[in-house]
């Protein structure tokens, strides 16, 4: 069983979750004796426990083309001549568009792996260690931010 399921998982790039399945089903097949066994087995345990631990789970997305998020701000004029309704709706824009960086994020940023780039201007944040996680592993989050024209706003 456990080639089996080490064999699916590289081969057939299973989740977690779909090998743990597997493992039940085939764990169905013993009698209930035999069962508790093979599910307690020191190399099963193992088997399972480093397929959950294999790696950090990427959020490296592509460039995120913010050209039409940055036209709107240049767009909306400059903050001395926006009247009070103009100058809040920037304001709840920029929030909106930056709210991804909670406080514990920005915490965990690792200045070492964060870039900052002049052609174009674009700034790379690694947040390391989020409070997110999916199929119960920690994110590698990275995060990416046209500053193109940003400056102007």
């Amino acid at each position: 069983m456990i080639g089996s399921v080490e064999c699916i998982n590289k081969v057939k790039k299973w989740k977690l979750a779909t090998c743990l399945q597997y493992k039940q089903a085939i764990l169905h097949l013993y009698p209930e004796h035999l069962r508790r066994y093979l599910a307690d087995h020191p190399y099963l345990t193992a088997l399972f426990r480093g397929l959950k631990d294999v790696s950090l789970l990427s959020y490296d997305f592509p460039g995120i083309d913010l050209q039409p998020a940055l036209d709107f701000l240049v767009a909306l004029g400059d903050n001395n001549q926006l009247t009070l309704l103009g100058l809040t709706r920037k304001l709840c824009f920029l929030l909106g568009t930056t709210g991804f960086l909670r406080p514990s994020d920005l915490e965990r940023v690792d200045d070492a792996r964060s870039i900052i780039s002049h052609e174009p201007l674009s700034l790379k944040l690694v947040v390391v260690g989020p409070k997110e996680r999916r199929a119960g592993r920690d994110l590698d989050e990275k995060f990416i931010e046209e500053l193109k024209k940003l400056r102007k706003c």
